[in-house]
């Protein structure tokens, strides 16, 4: 947990679930409280000290609130909001291994354990207001979906788990390129195009 919180501004997501869990598990509370207490204060002292040390390309110390603010400004643009929609569809839908009879599965887990709804619900929520980087914040929700499909995947076996396994790997191969070199030109066109097609990376548009 205090890996989490000291890694990105996005760690601070596991301890709010975990206070989420504690509600509903009340075994050794204070031990808990002490837990996620530590790893708030650590939190904010990082947070602070980012403010006041990362000037970004501004020249000026950047503020987190504001910086997510003035992000908002991203949804009025379409192209943005595809691409989040598409990357987030992407993201989740990995939760589904057995197909789409797998949702009421997952809703059932989510029921089951609030605090992995409460973690994505900050994690997306996050990644709306973060920046052009949609894709990269919304993989720090990949721990809770994971979780979901491994809830689809409980009582799956044999042939069958077998040949979930087998699509999945396909899929993932097929759509990925896992072996195809990677360049700053794809990079950004396959990952970040919000920032080819906006014209925030000329040094990319002028490679391609």
């Amino acid at each position: 947990m205090h890996l989490a919180v000291a890694a990105r501004e996005f760690g601070a997501a596991v301890p709010i679930a975990g206070i989420v869990r504690d509600v509903q598990d009340e075994s050794r509370p204070d031990h808990r409280i002490d837990v996620r207490c530590r790893a708030f204060v650590l939190f904010g002292a990082i947070r602070l000290w980012v403010s006041a040390t990362n000037t970004g390309g501004g020249g000026r110390p950047r503020c987190l609130p504001l910086n997510l603010l003035e992000n908002l400004r991203f949804w009025l643009n379409p192209l943005f909001v595809t691409y989040f929609v598409y990357f987030l569809v992407g993201t989740f839908r990995g939760s589904e291994p057995c197909g789409l009879d797998s949702a009421p599965q997952s809703l059932r887990a989510l029921k089951a354990e609030p605090e992995i709804a409460v973690y994505l619900i900050l994690i997306v929520g996050a990644a709306a207001l973060g920046s052009l980087d949609v894709w990269r914040y919304l993989l720090f929700a990949l721990p809770a979906v994971v979780l979901l499909a491994t809830n689809c995947l409980e009582g799956v076996k044999g042939l069958r788990l077998a040949a979930v396994g087998s699509v999945v790997v396909a899929v993932t191969l097929l759509t990925q390129e896992p072996f195809k070199t990677m360049n700053l030109v794809t990079y950004f066109v396959d990952w970040f195009p919000l920032y080819v097609h906006l014209g925030t990376a000329p040094e990319i548009l002028a490679s391609t």
